[in-house]
């Protein structure tokens, strides 16, 4: 069940899980390496872009108590008219270096975490089922794939995502609370 809206959790453990790897990958230079640059999200007109990104599972003293992970991220800039992105998060093999990763040899979508819409400033989306997944089988590695799911039909739709290369104010991060 979700979070309610409205309840006191400020005595709820909590604890951050910091972005360890990121990069892009670019359907139109399938061998270029994207990993300093802004993290995309893209659809428009076949030309797609697809954001990697992992995580180091640290253990946390409350993994049976874990009612809430979330993925933040910060939304530099969107383009297109009217456009609203449906970000889709899928689970994706570890086996991958932000410094190698291209296009061709991506890690295939498993199967979809969670998707949100997002807006300009910080975005967050629950990832709660997949971390709990993860520390059941004692994963030490969160590795997902994000891509927008919608803005194909939308001239210069773009979504741009700090990363962690590009701004220390604003890298990526999971959130973990516990039951209170």
């Amino acid at each position: 069940d979700p979070v309610p809206d409205g309840v006191d959790y400020s005595s709820a453990d909590k604890d951050t899980i910091w972005i360890s790897e990121d990069v892009a990958v670019y359907q139109g230079n399938k061998t270029r390496n994207y990993d300093n640059d802004v993290c995309r999200l893209v659809s428009r007109s076949g030309q797609v872009r697809y954001t990697f990104m992992k995580f180091h599972v640290k253990p946390i003293t409350f993994t049976d108590n874990l009612v809430s992970a979330k993925l933040h991220l910060n939304v530099r800039r969107i383009d297109g008219s009217n456009y609203v992105p449906l970000c889709g998060v899928y689970e994706t093999h570890t086996d991958w270096t932000e410094a190698g990763l291209i296009w061709n040899n991506m890690p295939n979508f498993g199967a979809e975490v969670s998707s949100a819409s997002l807006t300009l400033g910080w975005n967050a989306i629950d990832v709660t089922s997949s971390l709990k997944d993860l520390y059941e089988k004692q994963q030490e590695v969160a590795s997902y794939g994000l891509r927008a799911n919608n803005g194909a039909d939308i001239p210069s739709s773009n979504v741009e995502i700090y990363n962690r290369e590009h701004s220390i104010k604003f890298p990526p991060f999971i959130s973990l609370m516990s039951a209170i």
